[in-house]
């Protein structure tokens, strides 16, 4: 299982076909193309310990 890391929903992997992406080395796998669009805008905001506490308002 992997975690959307805009929204923090739990995602199956093979589900996430679409919505995926490769940051420094790691895939991420995103709930939809809004989280993915958010996340590719600007990853550091979504991966930063502070800034990951709260996800983001689910669409």
């Amino acid at each position: 299982m992997a975690i959307d890391p805009v929204c923090k929903m739990e995602i199956q992997p093979e589900h996430a076909a679409i919505a995926t992406m490769e940051y420094e080395g790691k895939k991420y796998y995103f709930c939809s193309e809004t989280c993915h669009n958010k996340f590719k805008s600007d990853p550091e905001k979504f991966l930063s310990e502070e800034d990951n506490i709260f996800p983001e308002p689910h669409h």
